[in-house]
């Protein structure tokens, strides 16, 4: 299938997507099992590509979403390559790698490939690129809360730094404005030294979440912010929850 198309050409595939996606729309019956025709590479490699040709201002949504949720409806779950000893190899890129490096500079739209997490469902297995970006990291900056606590309650370690970047979940989740998850991995055991102060006074500016902020970072005032939470962006005060 990937030899067909000729990716350096913007037209061909873009027409190949919407071809495939026209396919989906009609059709009819049971849903294929994925695996009796695709080899998981291809699978693989089809929602890899379906995130990185996708254009917030050139390309069609649809296209895209449907070829998504139809691997996701035909009950298609990855699965790892493991080891000689039956262990995870976690140095993998995914699709959900892909969304995430999307997620930096647009993250207006790239929630809607959040649920890429229905098809890479394994939250034991945190599978990280050459750069130390990690599938946990993109939960952490998208609105993935259920993931995000997956991934905690199977050990992930809540101050997991970005090798490339320096940033820590913490500082992700705060850079992207995602209160709930800033509450669940302070209340986890984040740590509050790797997180640049900065982002806070600018994702919300003249927020009493910039005193509470500084407050916190006094060893002496973490219990009593830990037990207060920051559930959700309410807890930043009135001026972050509206925006």
């Amino acid at each position: 299938m990937r030899e067909e198309v000729n990716w350096e050409n913007e037209d061909k595939w873009r027409e190949f997507l919407c071809q495939l996606e026209d396919l989906i729309s009609d059709w009819k019956g049971q849903l294929a099992d994925l695996r009796e025709i695709f080899q998981p590479y291809d699978i693989d490699w089809l929602l890899a590509e379906t995130v990185k040709k996708f254009d917030n201002k050139s390309c069609c949504w649809s296209c895209n979403s449907n070829l998504v949720e139809f691997v996701i409806d035909t009950g298609y779950r990855d699965e790892p390559d493991v080891d000689e000893d039956g262990k995870p190899l976690l140095r993998r890129v995914t699709a959900v790698h892909h969304a995430a490096r999307k997620q930096l500079y647009d993250w207006v739209w790239c929630w809607r490939f959040t649920y890429l997490f229905k098809v890479y469902d394994r939250f034991d297995v945190n599978y990280t690129d050459d750069s130390g970006l990690t599938h946990f990291h993109f939960a952490c900056m998208s609105d993935c809360d259920d993931v995000a606590k997956e991934f905690l309650e199977l050990g992930q370690d809540s101050n997991l730094v970005w090798q490339e970047t320096g940033d820590s979940p913490l500082h992700l989740a705060l850079k992207h404005r995602q209160g709930n998850i800033v509450g669940l991995l302070l209340r986890s055991g984040a740590d509050l030294s790797l997180t640049r102060t900065e982002i806070l006074f600018c994702n919300w500016p003249r927020s009493t979440g910039t005193r509470r902020w500084l407050n916190c970072c006094r060893e002496e005032a973490r219990p009593e912010f830990g037990q207060q939470g920051w559930r959700d962006s309410s807890a930043l005060g009135p001026e972050a929850s509206a925006q």
